[in-house]
């Protein structure tokens, strides 16, 4: 049972059973943004721009449910990477985010993959050194891998 004032909900997903903070998630994401706004640091290389083009794409509308639940904002992944363009045509992208929280059940290996449908796949880890402005404690990292569309004026890289 939960006590008075705790801001824990459980959240089942996939294999995973969550302890999620989505509060103090929110709040992070916040200060998170605030920092960036002051120091301006956007990655602006065409494979970033162009996942800044395709991002309400990138995620399937559950994940966007789930980012939610979680306190999660969709638009600040905490890394990116452009992996390569995939057979279908699609770009190969992965990347991370933070939740306040833990696993209480599940796999908890980036090697442990859920298939969420055929163009994303997700994992999560406890993660014990998060980047600021997350807390040391109770802090889940959620790696995504996913396949969009090249859509930047650019030439596409392989």
């Amino acid at each position: 049972m939960a006590a008075v004032g705790d801001t824990y909900k459980s959240i089942i997903f996939g294999p995973w059973v969550l302890r999620v903070d989505a509060i103090e998630t929110r709040q992070c994401y916040r200060r998170l943004k605030e920092a960036q706004s002051a120091m301006a640091t956007a990655c602006e290389c065409d494979p970033c721009r162009n996942f800044a083009l395709v991002q309400n794409e990138a995620y399937p509308a559950n994940i966007v449910r789930l980012f939610d639940d979680l306190g999660i904002d969709q638009h600040q992944p905490f890394e990116l990477s452009h992996y390569s363009r995939m057979p279908s045509e699609l770009h190969l992208y992965g990347g991370w985010h933070y939740f306040c929280g833990s696993i209480d059940d599940g796999p908890t290996s980036l090697n442990d993959v859920h298939r969420v449908d055929p163009r994303f796949e997700v994992a999560l880890r406890p993660v014990s050194e998060p980047r600021e402005p997350f807390p040391r404690s109770a802090c889940v990292q959620l790696d995504f891998y996913t396949e969009v569309p090249w859509r930047l004026a650019s030439e596409e890289p392989e």
